[in-house]
C-alpha cells in the first residue's frame, strides 16, 4: 500500500479530521474507535471527508465500553487498563496513528497481539515508568518488573515486527504533539493552524 503523495491533498484531510474532532469533543462526545475505515470521502474529487461509524462513542457523563479501539490505533491507556476511564484524547492518539498511516501506507504500529502493541509503544515512546506501570493491573503479566536497569520492559514476542515502527514521519509536528504517552499531555493542534504545523 502506498501513502499520499500529494502532501496539499494529506493536509486537507487531516485538517478536516481535526475539524471534525473538535466539533465532537465540542458535544462531549468521544469517538473510540478512530481509524482509516472511518474515514470516508464524501465528494467525487476526493477533497472532503467526514468521521463516521460511532457505533463505539460515548459521552463524557458516561462510561463507555471498557475495551475499545481497533488495535492499531488504541491508545496506551487502553491497551494497559481495560477499568480505565479515557477520554477525549484517545482519539487523538488514533489521530496520530491515522496521520503517520496516511502518510507512509502502512499501520504505524502493526502489532499482532496485545503484548506486541505495548512493546511497539514503547520502542516509539520511550521505556514505561516503574511507577506508571504499577498502576495498570491488567498488564503485569506481560511486563518484565525485574529489568537490570529496573526500568520495566514488555516481554518479547517471539518473532517481532520492530520495522513497522520506524515512519518516516518522526519529525511531524502533528505526530509529536499527539503520540504522547502520557494523556494528560496529548493534544491536538487547532484546526486553523493544522495547515502550518504539519511537516514532513
Amino acid at each position: 500500500m502506498q501513502g499520499l503523495n500529494d502532501m496539499s491533498h494529506l493536509k486537507r484531510i487531516v485538517l478536516q479530521v481535526v475539524q471534525g474532532l473538535c466539533h465532537l469533543k465540542e458535544c462531549g462526545i468521544v469517538h473510540c474507535d478512530l481509524k482509516p475505515e472511518n474515514l470516508i470521502y464524501s465528494s467525487r474529487e476526493r477533497d472532503s471527508v467526514k468521521i463516521v461509524d460511532l457505533g463505539s462513542a460515548c459521552s463524557r457523563t458516561e462510561r463507555g465500553y471498557p475495551y475499545v479501539c481497533s488495535r492499531y490505533y488504541r491508545a496506551p491507556e487502553i491497551v494497559l487498563n481495560r477499568r480505565a476511564d479515557y477520554d477525549f484524547s484517545v482519539d487523538i492518539w488514533s489521530l496520530g496513528c491515522i496521520v503517520a498511516e496516511l502518510y507512509n501506507g502502512l499501520p504505524l504500529f502493526l502489532a499482532s497481539s496485545q503484548n506486541e502493541l505495548i512493546e511497539f509503544h514503547s520502542l516509539y515512546c520511550g521505556p514505561f515508568d516503574r511507577d506508571e506501570i504499577l498502576t495498570y493491573d491488567d498488564y503485569r503479566p506481560f511486563l518484565d518488573l525485574h529489568t537490570p536497569s529496573g526500568v520495566p520492559a514488555p516481554i518479547p514476542e517471539s518473532k517481532p515486527r520492530y520495522a513497522s515502527v520506524k515512519p518516516k514521519t518522526t519529525q511531524s509536528t502533528i505526530i509529536k504533539e499527539v503520540l504522547c504517552r502520557k494523556k494528560r499531555s496529548r493534544n491536538v493542534l487547532p484546526a486553523e493552524a493544522v495547515n502550518n504545523n504539519i511537516s514532513f
